[in-house]
C-alpha cells in the first residue's frame, strides 16, 4: 500500500503563492458554499472574501452558477471519478442474490 500522500491544498479551498483571480476566487467559493450552501451564498460575499473584482469573475466564469462546478470538482474529484466509472459501466450496486452481502430488511 502506498504511504498517504499530503492533500492538494486547493482542494480545501486553500490558496497558493502567485495564484491569480481564479483561483482566488474559487478558494473563496469553496469556503462560502461549503458554510452556506450554493443558494445562500452571494457574489458580493465571495468577492469579498478574496478581494477580487465583481469583473475578475465574470471574465473567468461568466456567472456565480459557472462557479459551482468549479466548487464540486474541488469538494468530489474521487467521488465524481468513481460515479464516472460506474454510470460508464453500468454498475449495479445491488448485491447479487445470495451473496454474503446481501442485506436483510
Amino acid at each position: 500500500m502506498p504511504p498517504p500522500t499530503a492533500p492538494d491544498p486547493r482542494a480545501t479551498g486553500a490558496l497558493a503563492e502567485g495564484d491569480g483571480p481564479r483561483e482566488r476566487i474559487e478558494a473563496a467559493a469553496y469556503r462560502i458554499f461549503a458554510e452556506r450552501g450554493i443558494r445562500a451564498a452571494g457574489v458580493e460575499d465571495i468577492l469579498t472574501s478574496c478581494g477580487a473584482a465583481q469583473a475578475a469573475l465574470y471574465a473567468a466564469f461568466g456567472s456565480k452558477d459557472a462557479v459551482a462546478p468549479a466548487y464540486l470538482d474541488r469538494l468530489h474529484p474521487e467521488r465524481r471519478a468513481v460515479i464516472g466509472a460506474a454510470v460508464s459501466t453500468r454498475w449495479d450496486p445491488r448485491p447479487w442474490p445470495g451473496s454474503s452481502t446481501s442485506s436483510t430488511q
